[in-house]
């Protein structure tokens, strides 16, 4: 089954709306056929939080889905299992990108919403809070080039089932870092997993793992496999690159958002 682990449909925490780089929030059912349409099986809509997490638009999807006619859904917790007649069904996940003191990190299968204090909370402090928010919960690091764990650090949070996996490959990275991160993700044993990190609807599954999951999988058993898959290195890592527009709208909003964080204009 094709998964993206890593996917934004919207840009930060609580919907923020930015005038100089915008670009509309797609709807879920926008999501869900494009989804369809390049055939991805799992996707994680993931929030991007620099603070306490209240990002609305994953609530404002849940309102969608007495809108959408042509889909039948699961609800569970949080996590959604979309099934259109003569196709497969998608599975979607609520995640968090969250940032500590020490790292980024991509938080799937928590059944609430993690919380953190500060624009960085301690990479201790959140991991254990995401721990606590559900019993399959599982743990990456993103960025890696830009991690300020030791690797001393990083084995012992990976020996520890503190972190469970690497995004060896990210297809909003640059190649340089992608191979980076796979080079400490292969010499320390770390199982790592692709994602396209991606921004856009066009994004979606530039980059995603190939996971040897049954499609007849019940929606809870998703996250055992899937965490099955990782540890034991069954899944398949398929690479590729989001578009240069992509990259340079995504580093012209996060630019953006960093003046207006430090002027005031955000909280």
């Amino acid at each position: 089954m094709k998964a993206d682990l890593h996917f934004h449909p919207c840009f930060f925490n609580r919907g923020a709306g930015f005038q100089f780089t915008q670009w509309k929030a797609p709807t879920l059912k926008e999501i869900l056929n494009t989804a369809s349409s390049k055939k991805v099986d799992i996707l994680t809509i993931t929030s991007c939080s620099t603070h306490e997490h209240v990002d609305p638009r994953w609530y404002e999807h849940i309102s969608e889905i007495d809108e959408i006619k042509d889909y039948n859904f699961k609800i569970l917790n949080q996590k959604l299992k979309a099934t259109k007649e003569g196709q497969n069904p998608i599975y979607i996940f609520h995640g968090q990108e969250l940032k500590t003191d020490k790292a980024d990190l991509n938080i799937l299968f928590a059944e609430e919403r993690v919380r953190m204090k500060g624009t960085k909370g301690k990479i201790e402090s959140v991991i254990d809070a995401a721990k606590n928010s559900g019993d399959e919960v599982l743990i990456g690091i993103n960025q890696l080039s830009r991690c300020m764990l030791t690797e001393k650090e990083l084995r012992e949070f990976y020996e520890t089932g503190k972190v469970n996996f690497l995004e060896y490959y990210n297809s909003m990275e640059s190649e340089a870092n992608n191979k980076y991160s796979e080079g400490i993700a292969m010499r320390m044993g770390i199982p790592g997993i692709a994602v396209s990190d991606g921004h856009r609807l066009e994004d979606m599954a530039r980059a995603y793992t190939e996971s040897f999951l049954d499609e007849e999988l019940d929606l809870k058993d998703i996250p055992n496999q899937i965490a099955y898959d990782i540890k034991n290195r069954t899944c398949i890592n398929i690479e590729g690159k989001c578009s240069k527009l992509s990259k340079a709208l995504y580093l012209a909003r996060l630019s953006e958002a960093i003046v207006k964080y430090k002027l005031g204009l955000l909280e």
